[in-house]
């Protein structure tokens, strides 16, 4: 993929770089990217423990609320 601001051709050392308008980014709902200076930047997928402390994050203040 070419990209249009640099025009250069991704390698094999440098990864494509997709950009776009943040129009474009919030029309879109693309998952799994964040739009960082005009470009998308793919974000690794959460872990496990992840997922388990945004629960008690969550869980720990509900729980007070109902004492």
């Amino acid at each position: 993929m070419l990209n249009s601001q640099t025009n250069t051709e991704p390698t094999q050392d440098t990864p494509a770089l997709h950009t776009m308008t943040l129009e474009e980014f919030l029309e879109n709902d693309l998952e799994g990217y964040e739009y960082v200076n005009g470009e998308l930047v793919p974000m690794p997928p959460t872990s496990m423990e992840h997922g388990e402390d945004v629960v008690e994050g969550f869980a720990c203040p509900v729980a007070q609320l109902f004492e």
